[in-house]
């Protein structure tokens, strides 16, 4: 019995045959099948399901390891820092539910005060305030709550759609365990599946659906090649008519040209790859598979060329006219439209030549070549005026961008073991080995995606980025390689194999679950990850320094995007191709030789704040965007580079005291400095000790205070220290505090500086400031001589416990409870109750 049920039966139909029954046979196999596929639907929904859940604990992990409140802050909810772009998503559907324009053309969340365009498909941020609204009107959430809530769910169902619609077709054209098997690589495949990823709303996952769905659709159109009459019942992959070759055609070719729509230059090499591999198929196994009874139909090229040329276009005119239709080749254009026609013409009348010994008309290759040179030649001509990276310092700049490195230079960071995820798609052209004993007809296809795969790959480990398109090609080349190698095997060692191969897939994505789960139990999150409840702290800090009005945000490229999104600042520089202008003006500000030039950029930009995020936080990076081959010490010398090292910003630069984690690590670390108006020396001197303090930095801090206090009137210097020391206790900065209320009670021997004093050598947690013994005598004799003061007798009791003479300590913290509540002070007796309790237990009290 054939492999193919259906297939088999339609074929001996047309050729006249009986058969035994004729209309049951088809229907009961067509009912097998989509049971077979619901199964297999149902799990992988389950799976995806769990992951979504899973995902959401974890970002609910980073939720609540914020350190500030969010409640000033439009925006709360964090992502991991691999799915960041999903927050600028976020910011875009806002927009358009707060009455912006239909398409999204422009943004001034960076490159402040003017904005910059945006040419990015307006689809995907229409998607995601859709669902904001749904929700928001579901669940009563405010619309941003319900738009950064959506971001976990969206993906569900866009993923979902796209397994059951191409596992549909392939299980159609293909057989059942073609389907199953597609369907469990695209949830198993950590790199397919990565872009459909619980919170990574972003155009990756539909971008690798479409390179899937194009090489797919391409294999099934035989890569212009089909079967007809007795050659029908065992052409494999080929389509046994014209007709199913030239649906398989279109189908590719509108996949193509919707991958065309949201991101060109990442469909762009998998349509190109495409055309040259169907070339190749016409050159080398393309006479031994017409030998073997293939026919080529070079107007299946035709179709599929112009099919996706016309249809990319339409999607041009939908997403730019009228009035956006300039020369921008990074996004669809019309000349790769024409380019796309170029190809596919240049495929069918070489596959004519090759196989049918047509001759090539010269008029008609030379327009179809210049077609498909056209859009290069644009690009050499005009350069970086059309096509962003061609501009050097953007070369330069995507080598600070982990997607755009090199597989070698993963392995260089991260060892051997940073490539495993990548291998796996290695794995999976494999099954291609099927091809050496197949008739040269049946293995056509598979030569065709397998060229396509290898040319995908290659590419990848010349910048990762590629690996996510390259996903498609080779989940193709599995599916058509496993079923050629099981063709002519037995349906138990089909369904084993088909098992075998499904059960490691969804392994996968069990694992890759388990592991979110593991560190949603140890509430572990990774450095990266724990950025962005750090960038929502900074945010809460620049809005208070600045309760209203607009912020204008200079930061690093990342630090932007994470700062400005919870507080929906303004920024300039960011890492989005449209925005070069914005960052060439963060790079000049930080590396500007003298501060006057910086401030005075800053000032033309409205630039309000200052963030630095990390130990360099991407300075040395904007110093080469800025200055390229720039030598090392030349950094040394820049504003950016200042403004890290010196304890006492430029005097128009108020630093903001941000004490962040205590385990931070210096990528972590944080600066805010805030645009002031040019302030007095003692000012500028008094805020950048009070910032070093409340970021823990007590060593700076001291001799900040001193300075400050130095230019003060020697009248009022004590005072001072005590105010200085009063800033540092709240801080938990208890050695600073008492050094600063000793130096001030050695200036004007208050009793509020000394009962302060006492009290922190008392009960402080800080070993070095603890002193029971020098407590006790300060503060003796200001008890003695106010038995009836209840603040002064709760210091005195606090001391008798730090030096163990707990019986004195219960005694003296009675009367102080009982005085307060003579006083009625109900909140103070409460506290004195606690520090009875503790001296009744034996143990001193600690602060």
């Amino acid at each position: 019995m054939s492999r193919f049920p259906y297939m088999s039966w339609y074929s001996l139909n047309r050729r006249g045959y009986r058969s035994s029954a004729p209309k049951v046979a088809p229907l009961m196999v067509l009912s097998r099948r989509w049971m077979v596929m619901c199964v297999a639907w149902f799990i992988i929904a389950g799976l995806a399901w769990t992951d979504a859940t899973t995902q959401r604990d974890y970002v609910a992990l980073l939720d609540d390891s914020g350190l500030a409140p969010a409640d000033a802050l439009p925006l709360h909810r964090p992502v991991p820092a691999d799915y960041a772009d999903a927050q600028t998503w976020t910011r875009f559907a806002l927009a358009i539910d707060e009455g912006g324009a239909v398409r999204l053309r422009s943004t001034d969340i960076d490159n402040a005060p003017t904005g910059r365009p945006v040419q990015w498909n307006s689809s995907l941020a229409h998607a995601l305030a859709l669902a904001g609204t749904l929700r928001s009107l579901s669940t009563g959430e405010a619309l941003p709550m319900a738009t950064e809530r959506a971001l976990a769910w969206i993906n569900l169902p866009l993923f979902l759609a796209v397994v059951v619609l191409l596992s549909s077709w392939a299980a159609r054209r293909l057989g059942t365990s073609a389907g199953v098997l597609l369907a469990f690589g695209m949830i198993g495949h950590r790199l397919f599946y990565a872009g459909f990823a619980p919170n990574y709303v972003d155009h990756h996952g539909l971008l690798s659906a479409a390179s899937l769905a194009t090489v797919l659709g391409a294999a099934l159109m035989g890569a212009g090649w089909h079967v007809s009459g007795d050659n029908a019942h065992d052409a494999f992959a080929l389509p046994p008519s014209r007709e199913r070759a030239r649906t398989a055609a279109v189908c590719s070719a509108l996949a193509g040209a919707f991958g065309m729509w949201i991101s060109a230059a990442s469909v762009i090499p998998t349509i190109a790859f495409v055309g040259i591999a169907g070339i190749a198929a016409v050159w080398f196994p393309g006479p031994s598979a017409h030998d073997d009874g293939a026919h080529f139909d070079g107007e299946l090229w035709r179709l599929w060329s112009r099919v996706g040329a016309g249809a990319s276009f339409i999607a041009y005119l939908l997403e730019y006219a009228p009035a956006h239709m300039g020369v921008r080749l990074e996004v669809n254009h019309p000349l790769y439209a024409l380019a796309w026609l170029g190809g596919g013409e240049l495929v069918a009348l070489i596959g004519a030549w090759r196989i049918n010994g047509a001759r090539i008309p010269a008029a008609r290759i030379t327009l179809a070549s210049i077609a498909l040179l056209a859009a290069p030649l644009v690009m050499a001509i005009a350069g970086a005026r059309v096509m962003i990276p061609l501009d050097p310092r953007m070369a330069a700049l995507h080598n600070t961008i982990a997607e755009f490195q090199s597989i070698l230079a993963v392995a260089r960071a991260g060892g051997t073991s940073a490539l495993l995820p990548y291998a796996a798609i290695l794995a999976l052209l494999i099954p291609s080995v099927a091809a050496i004993g197949a008739r040269p007809r049946q293995r056509l296809t598979l030569c065709f995606a397998l060229l396509i795969a290898i040319a995908s790959t290659v590419l990848a480990c010349y910048q990762i980025r590629w690996w996510l398109a390259g996903s498609g090609p080779a989940l193709c080349v599995l599916v058509i390689g496993i079923q050629l190698f099981l063709k002519d095997k037995g349906r138990a060692t089909q369904w084993l194999v088909l098992a075998g191969i499904c059960t490691v897939f969804a392994g996968q994505a069990i694992s890759r679950t388990s592991l979110t789960r593991a560190n949603v139990h140890a509430v572990a999150v990774t450095e990266s990850d724990a950025a962005q409840p750090l960038y929502r702290d900074v945010a809460s800090a620049i809005r208070q320094s600045q309760p209203s009005g607009d912020v204008v945000l200079l930061a690093s490229p990342n630090a932007s995007s994470g700062i400005g999104y919870f507080g929906r600042f303004k920024t300039l520089g960011t890492l989005y191709w449209e925005n070069v202008e914005g960052l060439s003006a963060s790079a000049d500000i930080f590396s500007s030789r003298n501060d006057e030039d910086a401030r005075v950029r800053m000032a033309a930009r409205g630039v309000t704040h200052v963030a630095l995020v990390g130990r360099d936080d991407y300075l040395r990076h904007y110093l080469q965007f800025a200055k390229p081959g720039s030598p090392d010490e030349e950094f040394g010398r820049t504003f950016g580079a200042r403004l890290t090292t010196s304890d006492v910003p430029p005097p128009w630069l108020r630093e903001i005291g941000f004490a962040g984690r205590g385990d931070q690590t210096p990528s972590l670390a944080v600066r805010i400095f805030q645009v002031v108006p040019e302030p007095s020396s003692y000012d500028a001197l008094w805020s950048a000790a009070t910032a070093h303090t409340a970021s823990r930095r007590p060593a700076r801090a001291w001799p900040l205070f001193e300075q400050a206090i130095a230019l003060a009137p020697e009248a009022q210097r004590g005072v001072q220290y005590d105010k200085a020391a009063r800033i540092a206790f709240p801080m938990h900065e208890h050695a600073l505090a008492l050094r600063l209320f000793d130096r001030a009670v050695a200036l004007d021997h208050a009793a509020a500086s000394i009962v302060a004093a006492a009290w922190i050598r008392a009960t402080s947690s800080d070993e070095s400031a603890r002193d029971g013994g020098a407590a006790l005598t300060a503060i003796e004799p200001l008890a003695r001589a106010h038995p009836n003061d209840p603040a002064l007798l709760e210091v005195l009791a606090a001391a008798l416990a730090e030096v163990g003479r707990f019986q004195e300590a219960v005694a003296v913290a009675e009367r102080v409870v009982a005085l307060r509540q003579q006083l009625g002070d109900q909140h103070a007796s409460v506290r004195d109750r606690e520090h009875l309790d503790s001296y009744r237990a034996g143990h001193p009290w600690r602060r």
